[in-house]
């Protein structure tokens, strides 16, 4: 079965009239155009609030991507974690960042926040491509039937992401000098860890200046080095693992 989030606007005006959805745009294009959806197919709609929303495809328009739906029942969305992780991720090179993301919210990630550090190579500083990383974050977000699209924030500078630690229950930051502290550690520390933001580093490492602003928050991951593009989903299983809420 496919899921598809809409505007929460769309439905509640649909609850009240004759239960019938209306689906344009790029959304109506990839179900017809990719997924090849028709008549009497099942398609599960949410509103990004973990509201699910069981619909029937009654009428479809090809030629102008326009989709019916029809609502035949509601239920709450029970995949999402107790706990909300933030992901502060280094801006990796190339398309890493990709993958990072589509992983991450795979996985349970709440948001993810990339992050601009010393050793962050200046060329792959693209703040225009956040629209393509929440499109991302809602492609994956639909395909692990997520009951959110967790947000993709503005990138933020090294300086602002360590401003922000102090808004969380639980902060850490993976450093690879670490030798002692794990996530676990952190976590039994912490007095209740609901709301957790975990930073991680480019593939040059943090810098000497950054490792010192972090110090309280370093946790190990892994007695191997991991890539940056690893990290974060090990950290954020660890996370889960710890506080069974997986």
């Amino acid at each position: 079965m496919h899921k598809i989030f809409i505007e929460p606007g769309k439905i509640w005006n649909s609850l009240g009239s004759d239960k019938k959805i209306c689906i344009d745009g790029d959304r109506a294009h990839h179900l017809l155009h990719v997924l090849r959806v028709k008549p009497g197919d099942v398609l599960t709609v949410c509103d990004g609030a973990n509201n699910d929303y069981s619909c029937v495809v009654v009428d479809v328009s090809r030629g102008c991507a326009v989709i019916w739906l029809q609502i035949n029942e509601s239920s709450l969305c029970n995949n999402e974690p107790q706990t909300r992780v933030t992901l502060y991720q280094a801006l990796p090179k190339g398309d890493k960042m990709d993958l990072i993301i589509q992983k991450n919210v795979e996985l349970g990630i709440h948001a993810i926040t990339p992050v601009v550090t010393d050793h962050t190579e200046p060329k792959f500083i693209k703040r225009d491509r956040i629209t393509r990383y929440r499109r991302i974050s809602e492609a994956a977000a639909a395909q692990s039937m997520r009951g959110i699209i967790p947000v993709v924030n503005e990138v933020l500078s090294f300086g602002e992401a360590i401003i922000e630690s102090s808004g969380y229950n639980c902060f850490m930051a993976a450093y690879e000098n670490e030798r002692n502290i794990t996530i676990a550690k952190r976590l039994d520390e912490s007095p209740n860890p609901k709301n957790i933001g975990i930073m991680i580093g480019p593939e040059g490492g943090f810098s000497d200046r950054e490792a010192l602003l972090f110090a309280p928050y370093t946790v190990t991951l892994s007695k191997r080095i991991l890539r940056t593009e690893t990290a974060g989903f090990a950290a954020l299983m660890q996370i889960f693992i710890h506080l069974g809420d997986m």
